[in-house]
């Protein structure tokens, strides 16, 4: 893909024959010497230079008559490809040099006179600066070649797409749980890890399945209720609306209880999966309680509609008497009491 000069229409396509790279006074040049398709007299030569940040090019568009001109050696040369040809010879053999200027470059060549000696001629390339229009005009020139390119081998582009598209899918597949809070493995695993360290299922394999979903099943506590109640051990995972994400395990089952009532579970333990962290249960214990969801004393109360900001944590004093490892007041909500809940999962340890 050629970059346009200002003195070559970005829709004129240039079929360079010759494209070499070499170095005078130190500085690398890449000079490139072709025609205009749609100017079959036209021969142009290029050259950049290569370890300067420019701006542009140094250009020189030429008629196959001023060439006549330059030298007798082109009168033998009916074609620009001929022309094109004893111009690659000279270079080729190092038959030039290059003469800096400030915003032009002198291009000397020598050249042979058809075997009577060599003659020089000199080339004065112009500076041609990039415009930004027709930079524009020309990338979108080749955006839509893109475009067609992509169109006729859509198939193949589809099956490249599947292809990342399931690659990305099974990379954050969760082993054995169906979690839309957890996001990889390393975040079950947190909660895994702890899990199999209890006295119920020391040593064995476990999977999870999903018993309630507060966006599918409901952000109340009565549809936690009718979903949970009865079944044991369980993990619940919680969202807030800060997108901090904790929960607790109870080997304890959830129950319905107008009065209140908590029930002690010293293997019960809480976690903090933004602090990838596990607080143990010292005098652990759940709520049962008719207007309250997975509830842990003393960290974790989800009370009448989840989505409301009357959730809550506890202090750090007092959190501490329940489960271990509190180092902050409110640690689970990032420092603050309330929260309002984006998303609640419960789910039913199985053993395996």
């Amino acid at each position: 893909m050629e970059t346009p000069s200002l003195n070559v229409k970005p829709k004129e396509k240039i079929d360079f024959k010759i494209n070499v790279k070499f170095q005078i006074d130190n500085i690398s040049y890449n000079i490139k010497l072709g025609k205009i398709f749609n100017k079959e007299e036209e021969l142009i030569i290029m050259i950049k230079e290569e370890n300067i940040i420019s701006s542009g090019y140094y250009q020189i568009s030429l008629p196959l008559g001023e060439l006549y001109k330059i030298s007798k050696c082109f009168r033998f040369f009916d074609t620009i490809d001929e022309t094109i040809e004893s111009l690659k010879d000279i270079i080729n053999d190092k038959k030039i040099n290059i003469k800096k200027n400030n915003d032009s470059l002198e291009l000397i060549m020598k050249l042979n006179k058809g075997g009577k000696g060599e003659e020089e001629v000199n080339l004065k390339l112009s500076k041609n600066n990039l415009e930004t229009a027709k930079i524009i005009d020309y990338l979108i020139e080749q955006m839509n070649e893109m475009k067609k390119e992509i169109y006729n081998n859509k198939k193949e582009i589809q099956k490249i797409n599947d292809i990342i598209q399931k690659y990305l899918s099974d990379k954050f597949i969760l082993d054995g749980i169906d979690s839309k809070i957890l996001k990889n493995n390393e975040e079950l695993n947190l909660i895994s890890n702890r899990i199999k360290n209890t006295d119920l299922l020391k040593n064995k394999k476990i999977k999870y399945e999903l018993l309630y979903r507060g966006s599918r099943d409901g952000m109340t506590p009565s549809f936690f209720h009718q979903k949970c109640n009865g079944i044991c051990p369980t993990i619940s995972i919680i969202r807030t609306s800060k997108g901090l994400k904790f929960g607790g395990y109870t080997e304890k089952t959830w129950e319905n209880n107008s009065g209140g009532a908590w029930i002690d579970d010293n293997n019960s333990f809480l976690f903090s999966v933004d602090y990838m962290k596990i607080y143990n249960g010292i005098k652990g214990q759940i709520l049962h309680n008719n207007n309250y969801g997975p509830t842990f004393n003393t960290s974790i109360y989800l009370e009448n509609n989840f989505t409301q900001n009357e959730n809550y944590t506890c202090e750090k004093t007092y959190s501490n008497q329940y489960y271990s490892g509190f180092n902050r007041d409110y640690e689970l909500n990032d420092g603050q009491r309330n929260f309002t809940v984006s998303e609640v999962e419960v789910f039913k340890v199985i053993l395996e």
